[in-house]
């Protein structure tokens, strides 16, 4: 077997011993640079260091005996586990293919009697040939949980390939005995190795020694040599020959069978003698064997003697040898399952001592471990724990570095795949927006475009995740308009509210000023990530979006915004992490709501970058509300109108309690003289009245028709001078020119903001001074009054005529946008499909812009701008490249100047920003 276990032992305490010497030394080496030095800055030369010194020698010198008695108990401890488990994986193993044993001489048996054309035998070898085949899986599965522990795999796949093939082979009778007696050796021989290969036949301990060879050696032999007597006896039986007729070598067979079989039991009772003495337990397997199995012997020495010796023609000698022979074999089985149940006892007995003392060698040895690292611990938190840091943030550095890089290129990617095609629907609703459409189509075309700008946020939130997470996401601020900012969220979500029956409320405060100087972009996203959570988590009721200010001592505005919903409310143990990434009120596996989770974090990052703080209270089933402040720079105010709505009369009619509410504050706030009417008769009869009292209403806001039914002409003479505006949602489908004809003099959609409220009174007003007919006053004219209607005259439109431009792009969509725009403003436009193209273009002709695409097939925007810029040196020509690109990643704009471009524009376009560059450029030029 090679070297014993105890030499194993021997070898792995020196190696401990040299281990421990190694690192001994290298503490050595590492101690005199610890030590202060002549003129040096290290540690000071005082007593603390040398009490430090004097402590930690007399502690090594305590611990260093420790730590290798420690070592070396358990060393042995761990091989004597290591050892008995292998025992034990190779007991299991061997009681596994013992079973699978007794089967195959079954089969054996039953193949011999099968032959002789006995029914019933082929019937059972039948029936047999399936349990032999469970068996074989059985012993699969245990090879494959420890045959490779036990070096036995190979073996076994062999094995078990012969016995398939004996199984698939139809020869039967003698010489189908005779294989399958030589397939049955070949798995003894097997067993043999599972014995030698887990230790079995080597094993220290005498108890479980002589088991194992009672156990894995004796009985599987001396049972297969009873087994194969007693499948002979059967086979000659099934023939129906007498035994006097038997042939002669088959007689001469079974005589040395039974001599081959008196040696084995010689030396299986011996092993158990051994057994007894060794273990007291054990003499019980000794006594079955005396008592039991040498009684049944002696009738089968008895019954083989007639048969083999005398030729008794009687075939009951046979039949009774032949059931002697079963009778003892089944008595060897049970030996031997009675001997492997107290073998594998005693082995996870002795597993679980060793373990123990193992486990008690370690415990034992803690306290003056604890005591050693509580001296030491100032040492390595001061000095060695140095360069250990070091190390892992250099690793850590590293790491963090290629993940970022890998992330950065991964969004990059997608940012890019995705604005490309965005690029043309944003664009070409532009167009469309800017060409000649009817309110309907504009407004629809409207909502398009506001989806993409949508679709665009969320693709931006992901950016600006991973941005905020690097530290590199950079506020712009300028001057923007409060009302707007909060109007462009509302338009965006308006068919989503109307969608789901909730009804979305805006109350700005009377000190909130219409202007500041902030970042509009980035504060629209917060409110927008607010109202959409709102939204998501409301059922029923209502969303409620307040906005209030406060000036501050250092000239800056405080804008407190805050939303509010009557949907399901937040658990209070959600609360504390409901800004955390990845984190949602509601985590089930059974979600009604999705959503990444990050946009509460975004907010929250993007709040704090404005100075600012975001807090939430809430009550489940009753609601939330998720409040944040931010600092803006004040920003100059416009004019305020000249028309006085003082003391005016006003009638309100609204089934919304809250909506009516802000209405009605609006109108106070105007000194106006509100009333309310909660129905259409009651406000019909109040306009009649009033107009009787000879004080009639000047403007009625209503939520639901009050004007054009016939029974109502009467009611015309009450509403002569007075102007009616109804509200609706934006679902409902409203025609200007029907509500006109009816008699009303204005339509907005809900949620009423104040700008377009005080805008269309003040028209009204304005004609109802002149006696002028009231026209139709729409969130559109309000705006075109307030001289906010963005478009462009003609000559404006036609700036740049005959400029000659070059366009490289690869996308036809991209292609024709980009055409349509530049040749609105007159320009005579060239296109290019990739670089080298353009390269080509360049040479033969002058242009006054190159818009380059950065990403083309053949030659990108990069190398062809390199190409052109070499190819301009010798006399000084210098193109004006911008480059276009759908990444949006930080430092893309640097890489493009760092090429030799000379501005960057980022997908998807607008017009106004291809005009500005335009003007920027050519201007400059002129």
């Amino acid at each position: 077997m090679g070297v014993s276990r105890l030499d194993r032992i021997k070898i792995s305490v020196k190696v401990a011993k040299y281990k421990y010497l190694a690192r001994r030394s290298q503490f050595r080496k590492l101690l005199p640079p610890l030590l202060p030095q002549q003129g040096g800055t290290g540690l000071r030369k005082d007593n603390t260091f040398r009490r430090l010194v004097i402590t930690l020698s007399a502690s090594l010198v305590f611990l260093i005996p420790l730590v290798t008695l420690v070592y070396e108990a358990t060393t042995e401890l761990n091989l004597n586990i290591s050892f008995s488990t292998k025992e034990r994986d190779g007991v299991k193993y061997h009681g596994e293919v013992f079973d699978l044993l007794l089967n195959l001489q079954q089969f054996r048996t039953l193949s011999f009697m099968a032959q002789t054309g006995d029914g019933a035998a082929a019937a059972a070898q039948t029936s047999n040939r399936v349990e032999v085949g469970r068996w074989i899986a059985r012993v699969d599965a245990v090879d494959r949980s420890a045959g490779k522990d036990l070096g036995v795999s190979r073996n076994w796949r062999n094995v078990r390939n012969g016995i398939l093939k004996r199984l698939a082979d139809p020869d039967d009778g003698p010489a189908g005995f005779s294989r399958s007696s030589a397939v049955i050796a070949s798995l003894i021989d097997f067993m043999s190795d599972i014995a030698d290969n887990s230790n079995l036949n080597t094993d220290m301990e005498l108890d479980s020694h002589y088991l194992a060879d009672a156990a894995v050696n004796v009985a599987p032999e001396t049972i297969e040599t009873i087994a194969q007597l007693n499948g002979l006896t059967q086979g000659y039986l099934a023939s129906g020959q007498k035994p006097d007729a038997w042939p002669a070598e088959e007689t001469m067979a079974l005589r040395a069978l039974y001599t081959q079989l008196q040696v084995q039991d010689s030396d299986l009772q011996g092993a158990l003698t051994r057994a007894a003495r060794a273990d007291g337990n054990s003499a019980q397997f000794l006594r079955f064997h005396d008592s039991v199995i040498v009684p049944s012997l002696a009738g089968l020495q008895n019954d083989l003697t007639r048969v083999a010796f005398f030729r008794d023609a009687d075939p009951g000698s046979a039949a009774e040898l032949s059931r002697h022979a079963a009778h003892t074999v089944d008595l060897y089985r049970t030996l031997y399952h009675k001997t492997y149940d107290r073998f594998l006892d005693l082995l996870n007995r002795r597993v679980s001592i060793y373990t123990f003392k193992r486990n008690l060698a370690l415990s034992s040895s803690t306290g003056a471990l604890l005591g050693f690292l509580a001296l030491v611990t100032f040492l390595y938190r001061n000095l060695a724990k140095t360069e250990s840091t070091e190390r892992e943030a250099i690793a850590a550095r590293a790491e963090a570095v290629k993940a970022n890089v890998a992330k950065s290129d991964f969004l990059a990617n997608m940012s890019h795949e995705i604005r490309t095609p965005m690029n043309g629907v944003l664009g070409m609703a532009d167009l469309l927006l800017d060409s000649e459409l009817n309110a309907d189509q504009r407004e629809l075309v409207d909502v398009i475009r506001k989806s993409g700008d949508n679709l665009m946020g969320i693709i931006n939130d992901i950016l600006d995740f991973s941005k905020i997470e690097a530290g590199k996401l950079v506020l712009t601020p300028s001057r923007f308009d409060i009302i707007q900012s909060v109007r462009e969220v509302s338009d965006l979500l308006s068919f989503k509210f109307q969608e789901n029956g909730i009804a979305l409320h805006v109350e700005f405060a009377s000190e909130v000023p219409r202007y500041a100087v902030g970042d509009a972009l980035r504060l629209r996203q917060v409110l927008l990530n607010l109202v959409s959570n709102a939204l998501k988590f409301t059922q029923q009721g209502h969303v409620l979006i307040r906005v209030a200010a406060a000036p501050r001592a250092d000239g800056r505005v405080a804008l407190r915004v805050a939303v509010e919903d009557t949907g399901i409310g937040i658990a209070a143990d959600k609360l504390a992490k409901i800004f955390e990434k990845y984190s949602q009120g509601e985590e089930t596996t059974t979600r009604r709501f999705g959503g990444t989770g990050l946009g509460l974090t975004i907010s929250s990052k993007l709040v704090e970058m404005m100075d600012g703080s975001i807090s939430v209270r809430s009550q489940p089933g009753i609601g939330s509300v998720f409040q944040f402040e931010v600092q803006l720079a004040a920003a100059e105010q416009t004019q305020p109108s000249a028309c006085d709505l003082s003391g005016l009369r006003l009638l309100l009619v609204d089934s919304l309690q809250a909506g009516a509410d802000i209405t009605r504050r609006y109108v106070l706030d105007w000194q106006m003289r509100c009333e309310m009417a909660h129905s259409r008769e009651q406000a019909l009869e109040m306009m009649c009245q009033a107009h009787q009292a000879g004080d009639p209403y000047k403007f009625v806001i209503t939520d639901r028709p009050l004007l054009g039914a016939p029974s109502d002409a009467g009611v015309a003479t009450s509403t002569r001078f007075t102007a009616v505006i109804i509200t609706s949602g934006l679902s409902q489908t409203v025609t200007s020119g029907n509500l006109h004809g009816e008699g009303y003099a204005g339509f907005f959609t809900r949620p009423l903001f104040p700008d377009d409220l005080r805008g269309g009174l003040e028209i009204l007003r304005q004609a109802q001074l002149q006696g002028a007919a009231l026209p139709f006053v729409t969130h559109r004219s309000v705006v075109a009054q307030a001289g906010r209607n963005g478009e462009s005259s003609p000559d404006e439109a036609r700036m740049f005529p005959g400029l000659p431009i070059l366009v490289v792009e690869d996308m036809k969509v991209n292609l024709m946008l980009i055409t349509k725009i530049l040749k609105k403003h007159g320009c005579e436009v060239f296109v290019a499909c990739n670089g080298r193209e353009a390269v080509e273009m360049m040479r033969e002709n002058r242009y006054a812009v190159v818009f380059m695409d950065c990403q083309m097939p053949e030659m990108d925007g990069f190398e062809a701008t390199a190409n052109i810029r070499h190819e301009e040196t010798p006399d000084g020509r210098h193109t004006v490249i911008i480059a276009l690109t759908a990444d949006a990643m930080t430092g893309d704009r640097e890489k493009c100047l760092r090429a030799g471009m000379d501005d960057y524009l980022n997908k998807p376009l607008k017009p106004i920003q291809i005009t500005g560059m335009l003007q920027k450029w050519i201007n400059a030029a002129a």
